[in-house]
């Protein structure tokens, strides 16, 4: 192509999206969200007081809308406006208060990892599954639950790595 026709063809393009902008209604060129003033939000602070936990270590929120809070004084759920101490789940109890990390899946359901002694707490559906630290998985406090892209369940211990292999977990 040579330079003289490509010049023409890019004044022609130029031409073609003025015009376009020009038949453009003026709204749709500046559409404005409207001003939200800082007077239409609402802020809610809670504390100790409240029964809201001062030590928060993970949080994670349930398919059903629960907020699931693990903190060094226990585990705590929100709903919103409250907060709550619980000592079981579903009616199943916790092996520990001492929790250190949560894990809501998508599917549902709740993965409690602990502190003091390791070891974690799977709650769904009513039901509920405990994992000890020697039963595949490493000795320590759980510090950390989470899934992989290919789904498999990991926990991270202080003393290692353990994935959940069917119905028992494998270091």
């Amino acid at each position: 192509m040579t330079t003289a026709r490509a010049s023409l063809l890019l004044h022609a393009a130029v031409a073609a999206l003025s015009g376009l902008l020009w038949c453009t209604p003026p709204m749709a060129l500046a559409q404005q969200p409207s001003p939200r003033l800082l007077e239409q939000f609402t802020h809610t602070a809670w504390g100790a007081l409240d029964n809201a936990p001062v030590d928060i270590l993970n949080v994670a929120q349930t398919s059903d809308g629960w907020l699931w809070l693990a903190a060094g004084t226990g585990l705590y759920r929100f709903d919103g406006k409250r907060y709550e101490r619980v000592d079981n789940v579903e009616g199943h109890p916790l092996l520990s208060s001492s929790v250190r990390t949560l894990y809501a899946p998508p599917e549902g359901g709740l993965w409690v990892g602990y502190r003091v002694g390791g070891g974690i707490s799977h709650f769904q559906r009513g039901q509920a599954r405990h994992f000890a630290a020697g039963q595949g998985l490493p000795g320590g406090a759980i510090t950390s639950i989470a899934r992989g892209p290919d789904g498999v369940l990991w926990v991270a211990a202080r003393d290692g790595l353990a994935r959940l292999d069917g119905d028992h977990f494998v270091t």
